[in-house]
C-alpha cells in the first residue's frame, strides 16, 4: 500500500503560442470611409490594471533569427480601394464588423501565408478601426511577416491596441507579453488581468495560464481554490491540458487533501482527450498503484502512448518498467 503520496510537477505546461481567433461573428459592414481611428503606431493609453513600470529595460527575446528594433509601422505604399457597401440593409442586425471587405481580403492572405500582401489591407483595416486586423497585424511584428522589422514593442502596442478595442485573442496575446517580460518590462499583475479578460471572454486556453499564475503566486497572491476555478474552466471547455492540470492538483492536494481517484479520473479525461501529458500521468498512477491497482502493463500502454505522442518523460519510464 502506497503510504506517501507522488507529487505531479506542474512544470510541464508549456508556453501558449500567440494565437487569433478564426472564427468571425457574421457581419454587417459598414462603409470603409468611416473616421480613422489612431493608427497603430499611436501609443495606446495606460490600463488601470496594470502595476506602475519604471522605464524599460533590456527586453528578453524569444529565439528569433534577427533582433528586434524599433519601428514604426508603414503606411503601404498603396491601399486597396474603399470598399462600399450598396445593396447592404442600412440598419444591422447583428454584430457589426468594420472595414470588411479589407478585413476579409487581408486575413485570407495572412492564412494562405501571403503576408506581403495582406499586410496593406490588414494596416487598412486597423487604421479604420477593426481591432482583428490590428492583432494580425501585431503578429507580423511579433514573427518579422511580410518584412517588416521583428520588433516586440511594436507588437506589444497593437496587441494591447486591439485589446482595448475588444478583440480577446489580442487579450491573451498581449497577457503572454507581460508573463514572459517580451517587448517590455516583465509584469505578472498585469499578465494575470489580461488572461483574466481573455479567459472570461472566451479564450479557454487563456483561463489554464491564468491558473498557473494563481497557483504560482505570480502577480499576486497564491490562491489553490482560484487555480482550481479555472483549471476546471479550461477543462470544461474543451482544454485537456487543464484536466491534466486539475488532476495534478488532485493528486498533490493543493487546495484540498490529496484525492488520488479524482486525479484518475481528470487524467484519464485528458488523456481520452488527446493531451498526452494526462496519458503519462495516468501512466504513473498505473504504474505505482495509487488510486488504481497496480498495473504495469496498463502502465506500459500509457507511458508508450505518451511517448509516441512526443512527451520524452515518459520515454523514460518505459525502461524502469518490470
Amino acid at each position: 500500500m502506497i503510504a506517501a503520496v507522488v507529487l505531479a510537477p506542474l512544470f510541464f505546461l508549456p508556453p501558449l503560442a500567440r494565437g487569433q481567433d478564426d472564427q468571425a461573428p457574421t457581419p454587417n459592414p459598414v462603409p470603409e470611409t468611416s473616421p480613422a481611428p489612431a493608427s497603430p503606431a499611436s501609443a495606446p493609453a495606460s490600463t488601470s490594471d496594470e502595476s506602475p513600470k519604471p522605464a524599460p529595460k533590456p527586453v528578453p527575446k524569444p529565439p528569433s533569427p534577427a533582433a528586434p528594433k524599433p519601428a514604426a509601422p508603414a503606411a503601404p505604399a498603396a491601399h486597396p480601394a474603399s470598399d462600399t457597401n450598396s445593396g447592404e440593409a442600412t440598419t444591422p442586425s447583428g454584430p457589426v464588423i468594420i472595414a470588411p471587405q479589407s478585413t476579409r481580403a487581408g486575413r485570407a492572405l495572412f492564412d494562405q501565408k501571403k503576408f506581403t500582401q495582406a499586410r496593406p489591407y490588414l494596416e487598412k483595416a486597423c487604421n479604420l478601426g477593426n481591432m482583428d486586423s490590428c492583432g494580425l497585424l501585431a503578429d507580423f511584428y511579433y514573427y518579422g511577416y511580410g518584412g517588416v522589422d521583428q520588433d516586440y514593442r511594436q507588437t506589444r502596442m497593437l496587441d494591447r491596441q486591439a485589446c482595448e478595442g475588444g478583440s480577446i485573442e489580442s487579450c491573451g496575446n498581449l497577457a503572454l507579453l507581460y508573463e514572459k517580460g517580451i517587448g517590455g518590462a516583465r509584469d505578472y499583475a498585469a499578465a494575470r488581468a489580461f488572461y483574466k479578460k481573455a479567459c472570461n471572454g472566451g479564450s479557454i486556453p487563456r483561463c489554464s495560464a491564468l491558473a498557473m499564475l494563481y497557483l504560482n503566486g505570480q502577480g499576486g497572491a497564491q490562491d489553490y481554490a482560484q487555480a482550481r476555478a479555472f483549471f476546471r474552466k479550461a477543462c470544461d471547455g474543451g482544454y485537456m491540458l487543464g484536466c491534466a492540470a486539475l488532476g495534478s492538483l488532485y493528486q498533490n492536494g493543493q487546495g484540498s487533501f490529496p484525492d488520488p481517484a479524482q486525479a484518475r479520473d481528470f487524467y484519464e479525461r485528458a488523456c481520452n482527450g488527446g493531451e498526452v501529458v494526462g496519458c503519462n500521468w495516468l501512466g504513473r498512477l498505473y504504474e505505482i498503484g495509487l488510486g488504481v491497482p497496480q498495473d504495469f502493463k496498463r502502465a506500459r500502454t500509457l507511458f508508450q502512448t505518451a511517448c509516441d505522442g512526443g512527451f520524452k518523460p515518459a520515454c523514460d519510464e518505459l525502461p524502469k518498467l518490470p
